[in-house]
């Protein structure tokens, strides 16, 4: 049979294309069945859609599968190349996060490889948003110092292995900032030594200031070692007091 005879639910699918932003390609995951046979999810252009013709709409049903749509589309998200997805990214920031004091595209650059992992449609980097999972890439978080400690550790436990971690950051030059590898070799010794929650919990939390977030050696190199070093040392200054 014709691809042209399956009726595809455009009245439901286009509001996915404007919420979700696609225009190069419109993912559907539209399973056509007819009798026993089955077509799961294909790639329709945009012209390919205007052109589509839809007709034996009771020979033929379909089902429309939004999990499958957006599986499709994370595909797609994963193979843009990295200048293109950068301005889709930027396109689909509130203001909210593009107003805060230390939001830069240089740190939404270094961003970036976090959030293609993260989302399968542009319009999540909202939901992020709104959820409070960007604010702390681009503003100073607040917290109490009890947040920064990890289950049965204490303030003067944390404090140390925060300034240990604190001069070994320090010692990293510039460059090696760049690669978060080189980020992980640097203090991935001094936490298996003293304990990977006591140590990287009250780090994460100190870069983050959230109970969930993305790992600490994420943060470091989103965040660079001017403001990581300055959110450590905002931690202790709360442990101190």
């Amino acid at each position: 049979h014709r691809t042209s005879t399956f009726r595809m639910i455009w009245t439901e699918t286009k509001q996915y294309v404007s919420d979700w932003g696609l225009s190069e390609l419109f993912p559907s995951c539209l399973s056509f069945s007819y009798g026993k046979m089955k077509i799961l999810p294909v790639f329709y252009s945009s012209r390919e859609l205007n052109n589509f013709s839809w007709y034996d709409e009771k020979r033929f049903a379909t089902m429309f599968s939004e999990e499958k749509l957006r599986w499709i589309n994370k595909q797609h998200l994963l193979k843009l190349s990295d200048g293109v997805f950068f301005s889709k990214v930027k396109e689909s920031l509130p203001t909210e996060i593009t107003n805060l004091p230390e939001y830069s595209e240089n740190r939404l650059a270094r961003l970036l490889p976090e959030l293609r992992e993260r989302i399968s449609v542009f319009s999540d980097i909202k939901t992020m948003a709104e959820e409070g999972e960007l604010e702390y890439f681009f503003e100073q978080p607040g917290y109490f110092a009890e947040s920064l400690i990890w289950k049965k550790s204490d303030k003067i436990s944390t404090k140390k292995h925060l300034e240990s971690i604190y001069k070994i950051l320090s010692d990293l030059d510039v460059g090696d900032w760049e690669d978060k590898l080189s980020i992980k070799d640097t203090i991935w010794p001094y936490a298996e030594t003293n304990g990977k929650g006591d140590v990287l919990w009250p780090l994460r939390y100190s870069l983050s200031g959230a109970d969930r977030s993305p790992d600490p050696i994420t943060l470091l190199f989103v965040l660079g070692k001017t403001e990581s070093l300055q959110r450590i040392n905002e931690a202790i200054s709360k442990l101190e007091s």
